[in-house]
């Protein structure tokens, strides 16, 4: 049997956790829940699963980011001898199959370092866009539901820290890219997932979804997508893609979202900082 252990990274999760984790056990040999010091009830469900379910929880004393939680949890999967190891975030729900359908798709693609699911929106039940290749293969995708080989995540590295949270799923992706290996998708492995509290405004004959992030979160989106833009020159398409959805992001903002003058200078912020060098967490979320 192919040894696989599951990541999940939890920061304050919702009522839905332990049905999320319950969905994923059965799938996986080993499973690890790190936690960025959740507090009060989000704490308590944590708990929760830790009694009632077998696995490995890691508390963390401060909330450390997401790069540093995944390399914290992928470093117990890579001294439990775990062949493969998947991501995931506390609000992602498996579908049936979907652990063993990665691994079939890994067994066919050509020089994968990284497998992907599909990923469907569970407010609208669509398919996410994400960027891709002429070919059609994904160019970069969400952590969550994304699995690689043990040695794989030993040879690319860990997680950058630096970026603390945002857009370190693309920098991995795009690390990846350059060492000359690939993204495979699976179309039989399907991923619940939520990004942001999304809403829609028609603004004459176009629809304008705007994702509602706070106003650290647009400093974080902000000065990580120019860390990726200077530090991966070569990956144009993404760039494009990018840049694409800076522009969109911010019309969201001056036409749909609250809080516009508070994101903006947070953008702008993130785009100083970007600028001095200054990385990890630098504003509290």
């Amino acid at each position: 049997m192919t040894s696989v252990c599951a990541v999940i990274v939890t920061y304050n999760p919702g009522a839905d956790l332990l049905r999320n984790v319950l969905a994923l056990r059965d799938q996986v040999k080993h499973l690890i829940v790190v936690d960025n010091a959740s507090s009060g009830a989000a704490l308590e469900r944590v708990r929760e699963v830790q009694a009632q379910i077998s696995c490995t929880v890691i508390y963390n004393e401060a909330n450390l980011g997401i790069a540093a939680a995944l390399n914290i949890g992928f470093r117990v999967a890579v001294d439990n001898q775990c062949e493969w190891i998947v991501a995931f975030d506390q609000d992602s729900t498996v579908t049936g199959g979907f652990v063993p359908a990665l691994l079939e798709t890994a067994a066919t693609a050509s020089a994968p370092g990284l497998i992907c699911p599909v990923y469907i929106d569970r407010r609208s039940m669509t398919e996410m866009v994400m960027p891709r290749l002429p070919s059609g293969e994904p160019l970069t995708v969400m952590t969550s539901g994304s699995m690689l080989r043990r040695a794989t995540y030993l040879k690319v590295g860990p997680f950058n820290e630096r970026l603390y949270i945002d857009s370190v799923d693309n920098e991995y992706c795009l690390r990846i890219r350059s060492m000359g290996m690939h993204i495979a998708q699976s179309e039989k492995a399907i991923l619940l997932h939520s990004l942001g509290k999304i809403t829609f405004r028609r603004i004459g004959t176009k629809k304008l979804a705007a994702t509602n992030h706070s106003p650290a979160r647009c400093y974080y989106i902000t000065r990580n997508r120019l860390y990726l833009i200077f530090h991966y020159p070569r990956a144009w398409r993404w760039i494009l893609f990018s840049l694409q959805e800076m522009v969109r992001e911010f019309m969201a903002i001056l036409f749909v979202e609250q809080q516009k003058l508070a994101k903006i200078g947070y953008m702008l912020k993130g785009a100083a900082d970007f600028a001095r060098g200054r990385w990890g967490r630098q504003v509290p979320l």
